[in-house]
């Protein structure tokens, strides 16, 4: 893991976004990462067509962290496609995914699909935000809570309030 002297991070979020419609799944989870300090880009992920244009800002940024949106089947071939695309350019930062689809299947996915570093499950605002300020100060990944890896399911996420982004006690 690369050590980072600036806890605040890039991160890249990809999902299907077209004009006019925005993906706002990818909007909440962009605010809770802005609060938080870090940067976050969101990228859309429509289909091939997409994949060089993407990758290329990725490796230029170098990204601590990119998150894939996999609400469905159709996003997952796309966005499975396009994790395999940035590995084979030479990505090799944190790669997670998140989504209802990328929630049920989660084992399936870490265990069919080597690129995918993890997977975030259900609400995603808290964990993403420790998952970036874990892999930006350079420490270990274990006990994120509402992260699942190849070790298991970690412990629940608290749920953040959507209009405050402040975690709901």
């Amino acid at each position: 893991m690369r050590l980072i002297h600036n806890t605040k991070a890039d991160v890249v979020l990809l999902g299907r976004e077209r004009e006019g419609d925005e993906n706002l799944a990818l909007r909440y989870l962009a605010a809770a990462l802005e609060k938080a300090g870090h940067r976050p880009h969101i990228l859309p992920l429509c289909g091939p067509p997409d994949f060089s244009g993407a990758a290329d800002l990725i490796l230029r940024k170098d990204p601590v962290l990119v998150g894939l949106s996999i609400s469905d089947g159709d996003m997952a071939i796309d966005a499975l496609a396009f994790a395999r695309y940035l590995r084979g350019r030479g990505y090799s930062g944190h790669l997670t995914c998140g989504g209802t689809l990328a929630t049920l299947i989660r084992h399936e996915l870490l265990e069919r699909h080597q690129g995918i570093d993890s997977v975030i499950r259900h609400a995603g605002e808290v964990p993403i935000v420790e998952l970036a300020d874990i892999l930006a100060a350079g420490k270990s990944l274990e006990g994120v809570p509402g992260m699942t890896t190849r070790e298991g399911d970690g412990a629940p996420a608290p749920v953040a309030d959507a209009m405050t982004c402040e975690v709901a006690r």
